[in-house]
């Protein structure tokens, strides 16, 4: 945590922290359920916009933006990707 302050104290912001989780995060590309209060979603995972918001592609096409909620990944989602630890952030 105190290198994600730090990185974010730099000037990276946002930008920098969004970048480096999904270059690992598990799932992207994979099928999702999303569950609100009182509605469902059901898509896949596109990527995080520049607000932190999970992108959901609908099976109508339509990219729905998720700000909170539950998230499940559904059976066949592609593990993450590990990119090779470097031990710190620049």
């Amino acid at each position: 945590m105190v290198e994600r302050l730090a990185q974010w104290a730099k000037g990276a912001g946002f930008a920098a922290v969004r970048a480096d989780w999904m270059a690992r995060a598990a799932g992207i590309g994979g099928e999702m359920r999303v569950r609100l209060s009182g509605r469902e979603f059901f898509g896949r995972f596109e990527a995080l916009d520049e607000q932190g918001r999970l992108l959901l592609r609908l099976a109508d096409g339509s990219l729905q933006a998720i700000t909170a909620g539950e998230v499940f990944p559904l059976a066949g989602a592609p593990p993450p990707a590990r990119p090779p630890a470097t031990g710190r952030v620049d």
